[in-house]
């Protein structure tokens, strides 16, 4: 079975090359795109249109991250291609959003930057608590998205007193730590006073947050660390701006560099609102999260290898 490889392949990905082999004999990997014709296994990142063209033989793309909408779903549905990706930055994010969630209600930011410039808040300048931080402690959350993320999220929150409210399209009810489990996304964005969002770009959650709904969230803070695409840039800047939301902290933007620094994240100056923390979409990215990735890829490819399946799949007709 040959497998063309499309990434950087360091150390850790030759590790788990060696890994592959010793498992699955049968595996030949290759990262020349002569080989793309005959190979039956795409893995990696950044495949172009062309190579899903010339893949005759494909029948599985392997990617070492959650995130598949970059992918062509519906030709390779048609096609009966398999997906698979993992989730081993679920940790990770989950810690990010804590530190977003954290820095917001904190006022981490703002206050670091008066201190640098002799500016102090509350007691010791005799503003007292109409001008401190804000605790977790009692407060609500619902998580937009109930998967491997939306329950790391849920447990790390628990100790700080937080009621977890999880949101999610099928008819089950979560188990522990989520308080709660709510199935439409209205009477979600009512269940808690710090909303986050983990839900993946598909069709059904494209634009769900929208000018309307946005309007309603007056004293909630949005936290989003899934895809941008889930609210309507100009809706979200609005809403901000206007503090019919009180307040973001946003891990995923609208527009990226093309491998150099200097664009904005946004048509919008997000930067601007001093009720928006702005992280630059790296919540997944860490050394761990990069360590764990890569090796359940290749669990994935092994499982392939043996059984003709994927560990772990992705619905093409959902997108994630």
């Amino acid at each position: 079975m040959k497998v063309f490889i499309k990434t950087h392949i360091n150390s850790r990905w030759r590790a788990q090359i060696e890994r592959a082999r010793e498992a699955c004999p049968a595996l030949q990997f290759t990262a020349d795109e002569q080989d793309i014709p005959e190979s039956e296994v795409f893995m990696g990142v950044g495949f172009s249109s062309e190579a899903f063209q010339r893949a005759e033989k494909l029948r599985a793309v392997i990617v070492p991250m959650t995130g598949v909408d970059s992918l062509p779903l519906e030709e390779l549905s048609q096609r009966s291609v398999l997906v698979g990706n993992v989730h081993g930055n679920a940790r990770s994010v989950a810690e990010r959003t804590i530190a977003l969630v954290l820095a917001w209600y904190g006022n981490i930011i703002p206050y670091h930057r008066d201190l640098q410039r002799g500016i102090w808040h509350g007691f010791w300048v005799n503003n007292g608590l109409k001008d401190t931080w804000e605790s977790l402690n009692g407060k609500t959350c619902v998580i937009l998205g109930a998967g491997s993320i939306g329950r790391y999220i849920a447990e790390m929150l628990k100790p700080f007193g937080v009621t977890v409210t999880g949101y999610r399209r099928r008819d089950k009810p979560l188990s522990p730590p989520f308080d709660r489990t709510v199935f439409d996304i209205d009477e979600a964005l009512k269940a808690g006073e710090i909303v986050i969002s983990v839900l993946p770009d598909t069709p059904e959650t494209q634009g769900i947050l929208n000018k309307q709904r946005l309007s309603q969230m007056h004293h909630q803070v949005l936290v989003n660390v899934g895809r941008s695409g889930v609210a309507v840039e100009q809706d979200l800047f609005e809403a901000l701006q206007m503090r019919t939301l009180r307040g973001a902290a946003l891990d995923c933007w609208y527009q990226y560099p093309s491998g150099n620094n200097g664009r904005a994240p946004s048509q919008y100056p997000f930067g601007e609102l001093d009720n928006v923390i702005m992280s630059p979409h790296l919540g997944g990215y860490t050394r761990d999260a990069a360590v764990q990735s890569n090796a359940d890829a290749f669990d994935n490819l092994i499982h392939f290898c043996t059984t003709g399946k994927l560990l772990y799949g992705v619905d093409l007709r959902r997108g994630y």
